[in-house]
């Protein structure tokens, strides 16, 4: 990206006059745009890496008071804040402020008699808009339409409610605008619903509130110019003449629960791409690693997520999206559950991964009808924790857990594939000791089992992860342990350095206990950083959140990278530190084969 960029320029066809208005100049970013009645604009830059400021404001020619500078058309003064007064920085602030006083300008002249506002676009037409995806659409265009750059690099992909991410108990119908950077992957979601000046915002209009929806991510670059632009869009296209209504929320997700039972016309396709349908019925267990429902209460929905979810199915296989994950706390306790996984069914979905605790599989009518209503094909992920029932209950903090998740494997089993049933165990310090009893009970029914460290719910040291991550040499004895008694586990989330040198100690050559996978391996925690899915349906809550990570700083030098996810999660490092990370050298790795 060039350090002088632009928004707002006029797109040929639209026959909209617009002002090229910097969203970055040399050292200097965008942070807002403001319209102040129909004659003053404002733009305020901030610099990055220090607290340096400028605002620059237009004003009609004949404003009265001091300017910097009178134009043709427009006069322009500005205020700031520089902590060196370089010739460099002043130069640098003299053409920012020139850059958006001349464009002003410029403008004005094509526009003879009309204000900054009228020349920049603003209509005063009478009229009523009814607030939903097609009208904020509309306000938005021709400025920011769906798949074209609109700033920074991101483009426009979807408009969709804000109840497909976070609970709302309010009735009124908000919209998130979803916007993606191809380059890095990178996402902004932005929140448009009806003004409320009780509540924060980074933008106001006449009739909307505009806010930013982190979902606990950190800005991405690029995000200060991007709000800027949408904020100063809506700013241009909003007035008190306009009639807004504000629907229930429920009016635009409920159309969903009346779809045709299969797609009509031929659909594009998005080869790969998984949506992730995170559904928050409550799982009734209390486990020793997980603090999710701490901060998000289980809640079922009815209806209401009924809705929402099948218009998440829909839109998606619109979009040619083939595979879905049934995710949450246990997704299989919701109350409408078998007519989401129909309706998954019925619109073309291919593959199913259920993730769930699959207690309540052990009701063998109830399990008939979750294998019946799933596409042909399935996958159920099954955590297991011990072989032992006192300490599985106490891992999951409910008693009896043991006997139900026992009783379900044997009714899937008995249903489907083996290939279909996939066992999960979680490491912790509490169940180190339980790993090779799943790891034997696995293997005698031919079952695939996915071990892998624990992770974070929320950056805390209140989160359980904090008491009750193990340390990766821990772990890397127990697999070592296993691997002497013939049972072979690899835990993921232990980077292959530490467990190289335990099992060199115990004469274990890598090629018994290393895999060389296709490509990294991601590190528990932060799988759904990968663009491939697609999130909807409770994801503030839990499901498309990340733990924050840190780069191994020996990668470089390590013959195991392409084998390591190449980096650990930063709650691990508070805990245990980086000492146990060391690279493993081409003349270890030959002399231990």
């Amino acid at each position: 990206m060039s350090t002088n960029e632009t928004a707002l320029a006029r797109p040929e066809a639209s026959g909209m006059e617009m002002a090229l208005v910097p969203l970055r100049l040399g050292g200097f970013s965008c942070k807002a745009i403001l319209l102040e009645g129909d004659d003053r604009l404002t733009a305020r830059f901030e610099a990055k890496g220090s607290a340096d400021w400028v605002e620059v404001t237009v004003l009609p020619h004949g404003a009265p008071g001091p300017v910097f500078r009178r134009l043709a058309c427009c006069a322009v003064r500005y205020r700031g804040a520089i902590a060196e007064r370089t010739p460099e920085r002043r130069d640098e602030v003299s053409r920012l402020v020139m850059a958006v006083a001349a464009s002003i300008d410029a403008l004005l002249e094509r526009s003879p008699g009309k204000t900054i506002a009228e020349a920049l676009g603003r209509s005063r037409e009478q009229g009523r808009l009814i607030f939903g995806r097609d009208g904020l659409r509309a306000l938005l265009s021709p400025e920011i339409v769906e798949g074209a750059p609109a700033a920074a690099g991101f483009s426009l992909v979807d408009v969709y409610p804000s109840s497909y991410l976070q609970k709302s108990h309010e009735g009124g119908l908000e919209l998130v605008l979803d916007f993606r950077r191809e380059s890095d992957a990178r996402r902004l979601l932005l929140l448009v619903g009806h003004r409320d000046d009780t509540k924060p915002a980074f933008a106001t209009t006449a009739h909307f509130s505009i806010k930013h929806l982190a979902l606990g991510s950190a800005d991405p670059p690029g995000a200060d110019e991007l709000r800027a632009l949408v904020a100063f869009v809506l700013q241009l296209r909003d007035h008190e003449g306009l009639d807004v209504v504000f629907p229930d929320i429920l009016s635009d997700v409920a159309p969903a629960l009346l779809l045709p039972s299969a797609p009509e016309e031929a659909e594009p396709s998005a080869d790969g791409e998984v949506l992730n349908l995170a559904i928050d019925a409550d799982c009734e267990q209390s486990c020793a690693f997980c603090s999710i429902k701490e901060t998000a209460p289980p809640e079922d929905g009815g209806d209401r997520v009924l809705a929402r979810l099948f218009a998440d199915l829909e839109s998606n296989r619109r979009r040619g999206v083939r595979a879905v994950r049934i995710n949450g706390y246990d997704p299989l306790a919701h109350s409408r559950i078998l007519d989401v996984l129909r309706r998954a069914k019925d619109l073309g979905y291919r593959t199913a991964h259920v993730f769930s605790p699959c207690t309540r599989l052990a009701d063998p009518a109830f399990c008939d009808d979750v294998v019946a209503a799933l596409p042909e094909e399935k996958r159920f992920h099954v955590p297991l924790y011990s072989v032992s029932p006192d300490a599985h209950d106490r891992i999951v903090g409910r008693r009896g857990a043991h006997a139900l998740v026992s009783r379900a494997i044997d009714n899937l089993l008995a249903r489907v594939s083996p290939e279909s049933v996939w066992i999960l165990c979680v490491a912790t310090r509490e169940g180190l000791g339980e790993l090779e009893g799943v790891a034997r009970f696995v293997a005698d029914r031919g079952l695939s089992f996915y071990p892998h460290m624990p992770y974070p719910s929320f950056e805390s040291r209140a989160d359980r992860y904090f008491s009750s991550a193990p340390r990766m040499t821990d772990v890397a004895e127990v697999m070592s342990r296993a691997l002497t008694r013939g049972a072979r586990m690899n835990v993921q989330g232990v980077v292959p350095c530490v467990v190289f040198r335990r099992m060199r100690e115990g004469g274990a050559p890598p090629r018994a206990w290393l895999d060389a996978p296709a490509e990294r391996p991601p590190l528990p925690g932060t799988e759904y950083r990968d663009p491939r899915f697609r999130h909807r349906a409770g994801e503030a809550e839990h499901a498309a959140f990340h733990a924050s990570a840190i780069p191994c700083p020996h990668e470089a030098r390590c013959v195991l990278a392409s084998a390591c996810p190449g980096e650990v999660l930063r709650s691990y490092a508070e805990i245990h530190g980086l000492a146990e990370l060391s690279p493993v050298s081409l003349r270890e790795l030959v002399e231990a084969t």
